[in-house]
């Protein structure tokens, strides 16, 4: 059998030297996707390990001028040591230039770099999607398959043994490396001496071995005991993604493998939080000048009375959307064909952000602008959670007693009635491909967003008038409009005499002790499209209509309401919110009207955009609404 012995460690190629002191930048490779032990901070344990691909790495924070700090410390701009000039993958490796400052405190640090004393690289990144891989000794292998890097590091200890700066003093590393790999190759052959002839060794091994790793003359038995020995040690130090230079000293000075181990463990718990720095570099001013004023251009496009043309926009009038992907993209599109440029900006995080905020933009001035006829007699409130939510319904507070001189104040009870509300996830995904870009139809683009508020508002209306026209229980087991809720007017037109009636009912409400009448008055009259004209004349005449000098008592006393969901010949009363309890209309905290996210998927060539509205609705009292179902 062969055995590929450059693949038992990862690490940086060894290459010329690639520093140049005059311009003070340096060829790093930041990762190789080296499997990482993770302790887990609110997980179990696990194994991880990085993609290194152009499908599953985000370039574009790294290539927008990302930091290079002193080790992941980003507490202030004297951490700052330089900056990324440019990144790419390269052979299964994340590699990038970057350039030192010339400040007089990163001059020591620069001078230990061009010794080569210092020569650990790590990187800051967000995982944006893992993958089970698979299991090793029990524990779970997960792969980052959509990952963004934000920054690099100088650091003296990386998880990644192969992140290193390039072409500095490499071949010591590389001779301790290949000679632990002819060592592990040496054990196999004793173990397997049948197929001794089939192991090729790399062409590139030293001729001699440094003297900690050479195998001893010992007796078979010792020395079988010693392969086994060194070879659980390798295997435990590839798991860990710990140093070379550490696995040379436990082989040199006896380690066991199960003090190894508890090493192991040590190490990898203090590289966890310096490899998954959660900081992120803010973007440069250029960058986000341009992604605000590409907004500003495809917001005027999609609605022009509501967002003006702004003074960054103007650079980006009349640009098509595929012109902006090729704009945002930069050097980087030099030579693409149309298609490809689109796909490619799909796969940038800039360019999606910047659809993704004009879609949600778009959506949010939708969804105000969308007339919502339930306003005026419902009340709007948030929950912290999805969790029911108590809602107190008061009775009458207690009559107000005189007090004799040096009296003391009765006590009084207030009755209460409980109603419970709670808000659910609404939703829907909506898919826009590379070639809406490449078509520019910046009109199914922006409509996304248009239709998206539209219906967020629709569904609220539908909500609430569910709750008047469905009739659905309350805490005490009955209906809203039911006759021992005393809130059921008898059968009439919509009249004088109708409307009379039904605000008696109203008037005479008791609180829930069932002992002081509440005295409340309509404030709204809600019909649906068929009563529309009659409801209008009847609040707007001063005489009563189809009777001679008879004066109307409700003319110019409530407020109209009309809404499509109503049908027939039915119609309702209803309180001012602000005297009692009414319908509520609950949303999510931090969430006051439904929001739009959007992901890249690889797979498809498109962006998903993902449109949300958490929303909850309520009746809290029903004393403070009749129903007149009026004529069949």
């Amino acid at each position: 059998m062969k055995r590929d012995l450059t693949g038992l460690f990862r690490r940086a190629s060894v290459e010329p030297s690639t520093l140049d002191e005059q311009k003070r930048t340096v060829e790093v490779v930041w990762t190789t996707g080296a499997r990482v032990f993770r302790q887990g901070f609110f997980s179990d344990p696990f194994f991880e390990e990085l993609e290194v691909s152009p499908k599953a790495i985000r370039l574009d924070r790294l290539n927008n001028g990302a930091p290079v700090l002193n080790s992941h410390d980003s507490a202030g701009l004297s951490s700052i040591l330089g900056v990324v000039e440019r990144a790419w993958i390269e052979k299964g490796e994340g590699r990038a230039l970057i350039r030192f400052s010339e400040r007089e405190d990163v001059q020591p640090i620069f001078r230990e770099i061009v010794s080569g004393i210092i020569r650990n690289v790590s990187v800051g990144y967000r995982v944006n999607k893992f993958e089970k891989a698979s299991e090793e000794n029990g524990v779970p292998v997960y792969r980052a398959t959509d990952w963004t890097p934000f920054e690099l590091s100088i650091v003296p200890i990386g998880a990644d043994d192969g992140a290193k700066l390039r072409g500095l003093n490499e071949t010591n590393l590389c001779e301790v490396e290949e000679r632990m790999a002819e060592v592990e190759t040496a054990q196999e052959t004793t173990e397997n001496p049948a197929e001794t002839a089939e192991i090729s060794a790399p062409e590139s091994a030293p001729e001699a071995a440094p003297a900690e790793v050479e195998p001893t003359e010992a007796a078979p038995e010792t020395e079988s005991l010693e392969r086994s020995r060194v070879s659980e040690i390798l295997e435990l130090s590839r798991a860990g993604g710990v140093s070379l230079a550490s696995v040379q000293t436990w082989i040199a000075t006896g380690e066991k493998p199960e003090n190894v181990r508890k090493e192991i463990l040590k190490m990898t718990a203090t590289t966890e939080t310096i490899t998954t720095a959660r900081i992120e570099a803010g973007a440069q001013d250029e960058v986000k000048t341009r992604a605000e004023g590409m907004e500003a251009v495809l917001l005027h496009r999609a609605m022009p009375t509501t967002f003006k043309i702004t003074d960054q926009a103007r650079a980006y009038v009349g640009m098509s959307l595929s012109r902006m992907a090729e704009e945002i993209l930069g050097d980087s599109a030099r030579g693409m064909a149309r298609h490809q440029i689109a796909r490619r900006a799909l796969m940038t995080s800039n360019f999606v952000e910047i659809l993704g905020n004009t879609a949600n933009k778009v959506l949010r001035a939708s969804y105000t602008a969308q007339p919502k006829t339930f306003e005026p007699f419902v009340v709007r409130s948030t929950l912290p959670d999805y969790k029911p939510a108590k809602r107190v319904a008061f009775g009458e507070a207690p009559d107000l007693r005189a007090i004799a001189e040096g009296a003391s104040y009765e006590t009084g009870t207030i009755g209460e009635s409980a109603e419970t509300i709670t808000v659910a996830k609404y939703g829907r995904a909506i898919h826009m491909s590379d070639a809406l870009i490449l078509g520019d139809d910046l009109g199914a683009f922006t409509r996304l967003g248009q239709l998206a508020g539209s219906a967020a508002a629709r569904l609220e209306s539908k909500l609430v008038y569910d709750v008047l026209l469905n009739n659905p229980l309350m805490a005490d087991g009955k209906a809203i409009f039911h006759a021992d809720h005393g809130n059921i007017a008898a059968v009439a037109d919509l009249t004088v005499a109708g409307m009379s009636a039904a605000r008696k009912l109203m008037r005479v409400q008791k609180g829930i002790d069932g002992v002081e009448i509440l005295d409340l008055a309509p404030a709204f009259l809600v019909v649906g499209p068929e009563q529309e004209t009659e409801a209008a004349q009847l609040l707007a005449s001063t005489i009563v209509p189809n009777t001679v000098a008879t004066v109307n008592p409700f003319q110019g006393s409530l407020n109209l309401i009309v809404d499509s969901r109503i049908t027939g010949q039915k119609w309702f009363l209803i309180a001012a919110p602000s005297t009692i309890d009414t319908i509520e209309v609950a949303t999510l905290e931090g969430m006051s009207g439904p929001e739009l996210t959007q992901e890249t998927e690889f797979d498809n060539d498109c962006v998903k955009f993902k449109v949300k509205h958490v929303i909850g609705v309520k009746a809290i009292d029903y004393r403070g609404m009749v129903y007149n179902p009026g004529p069949a």
